[in-house]
C-alpha cells in the first residue's frame, strides 16, 4: 500500500521535471534563433561565393563544390550544422522530460488507485 511520503516523493519529482523541461522549452527559442541565424549567415557567404566564382569563369558543374570548400564558407556550414545539433539535442532533452512526467504521472495514479484513498 503506498503512503503519503511516496505520493509527495513522487509529486516532488514531477514537479522538478516540469521545471527542467520548462527551462529547456524556454531555451529552445534561444537556441531555433542561433540556427537560424547561422543558416543565414552561411546561404550568404555561399551565395557571394558562387557569383564570384561565375565572375571568375569557373566551370558551372564544379562551382558548388569549390564554394563550398571555402574556408570562410566551410566555417559558417559548421556553425550551422553545430547550432542545428544542440536544437536537436534540446529537443530531444524535452521529449525526455515529457516522457518523465509522463511516468511520474502514470505511477501516482497507481499508487493512487491502489489505495489512495487510505490517506
Amino acid at each position: 500500500m503506498a503512503t503519503m511520503a511516496d505520493w509527495f516523493t513522487l509529486s516532488r519529482a514531477m514537479d522538478e521535471a516540469i521545471k527542467a523541461m520548462k527551462e529547456q522549452t524556454e531555451k529552445l527559442a534561444e537556441l531555433g534563433r542561433a540556427k537560424a541565424q547561422a543558416e543565414y549567415e552561411y546561404r550568404g557567404a555561399l551565395a557571394v561565393k558562387v557569383l564570384q566564382l561565375r565572375d571568375e569563369k569557373v566551370p558551372a558543374t564544379i562551382i558548388n563544390d569549390v564554394a563550398r570548400g571555402d574556408k570562410k564558407v566551410s566555417l559558417l556550414r559548421l556553425k550551422r550544422d553545430i547550432a542545428e545539433a544542440e536544437l536537436d539535442a534540446a529537443k530531444e532533452l524535452v521529449m525526455s522530460a515529457k516522457k518523465e512526467v509522463d511516468v511520474y504521472r502514470e505511477q501516482m495514479a497507481r499508487e493512487w488507485s491502489q489505495g489512495g484513498d487510505a490517506w
